[in-house]
C-alpha cells in the first residue's frame, strides 16, 4: 500500500490502519487513494472474513488534511480530483463485502466521521471525540458521507451535528448510535469481535451483509435474489457444516468465502 495507510493480512483478519501519527493521521490525497487500494485488496483475498480500521497514535483521524486545501482546491479540475478520491475510498469501505470494524480513539473529525460510519461497526474509547465541521471551514459534507450519517442517527441527530459542528465523546456518540461500543483498548475490541465473526460461516455473514446494503438503499421488499441467497444457502456446505456442529456439540469449521 502505502507508508500512509498500512495494510497487514493475517489469517481471516485485515488490518488496515492510517499511519500519519505526526499529523493526527490526517487524510491527504495520496491517503484517500490508498486506503481505496487497500480495500480493493482486502476483497479479492478470499480468507479474509473481517476488517479493522484503525489509526496509528493517539488519534484515529483528525479529518482531511487542510495544509493540502490549498492545492486540492486550486480549480474545479482538482476539486472533483479530490472528491472523487475521497468518494471512492468511503465508498470501498462501505462496498466491502466483509464487515469492517473501526477502531477509534482520540479524535474522529471532518472526514474521518464519514470514513468511520462507512464501516459497519464502531468501537470508541471513552475519551475519544467526533465531529463534523465543515460549516467551521465553508465547506460541504460530501454526498454519500452525509447519506450515510443519516441513515445511522437519523435527520434530528444528523442536522444537530452538522449545523452545530459541535464536538460530542464517545458516551453520548455511543446513545446516539454512532458508537456501536465502548472500551479502555477499541483496537484489541476490535479485534476480538473481528475474531468472533471469523468463527461464523463467511457466505452467510457476506449475503446478510449485502441484503442489509439493499435495505439502506431503499429496498422496500424481497426480490427474488434475495430468496435464492436462502434457497443457496439452505444447499450449501455452510448450512450442513453448521448444523452438523450444532448436533455433535462441537464448534463449527467453515470455509474461506466463495
Amino acid at each position: 500500500m502505502s507508508e500512509t495507510v498500512t495494510l497487514t493480512l493475517e489469517g481471516p483478519i485485515a488490518q488496515v490502519r492510517l499511519n500519519r501519527p505526526d499529523k493526527g493521521n490526517a487524510l491527504d490525497l495520496a491517503s484517500w487513494q490508498a486506503l481505496a487500494d487497500g480495500f480493493a485488496t482486502i476483497n479479492q483475498h478470499r480468507s479474509i472474513k473481517a476488517v479493522v480500521l484503525s489509526g496509528a497514535g493517539k488519534h484515529f483521524c483528525v479529518g482531511a488534511d487542510i495544509d493540502e486545501f490549498e492545492v486540492a482546491y486550486a480549480s474545479r479540475v482538482s476539486v472533483d480530483r479530490y472528491f472523487d478520491a475521497v468518494a471512492a475510498a468511503t465508498n470501498t469501505v462501505a462496498r466491502c463485502p466483509v464487515p469492517v470494524i473501526a477502531a477509534i480513539q482520540g479524535a474522529c473529525f471532518g472526514g474521518a466521521v464519514g470514513l468511520a460510519v462507512a464501516a459497519d461497526l464502531r468501537v470508541a474509547a471513552p475519551e475519544a471525540k467526533f465531529a463534523i465541521t465543515p460549516a467551521k471551514l465553508g465547506l460541504v459534507y460530501p454526498y454519500d458521507d452525509l447519506r450515510r450519517v443519516m441513515q445511522l442517527l437519523g435527520p434530528a441527530r444528523t442536522k444537530d451535528l452538522i449545523f452545530t459542528a459541535r464536538t460530542v465523546f464517545a458516551p453520548e456518540a455511543q446513545e446516539m448510535g454512532l458508537v456501536n461500543q465502548m472500551a479502555q483498548d477499541p483496537l484489541s475490541s476490535a479485534l476480538d469481535t473481528a475474531k468472533t465473526i471469523a468463527t461464523l460461516a463467511p457466505n452467510a455473514v457476506v449475503n446478510m451483509k449485502r441484503m442489509m446494503a439493499d435495505v439502506l438503499a431503499g429496498q422496500q421488499a424481497e426480490t427474488p435474489s434475495h430468496r435464492a441467497l436462502i434457497h443457496q444457502a439452505i444447499g450449501g456446505l455452510e448450512y450442513a457444516e453448521g448444523v452438523h456442529a450444532f448436533k455433535t456439540k462441537r464448534q463449527a469449521q467453515f470455509g474461506d468465502r466463495t
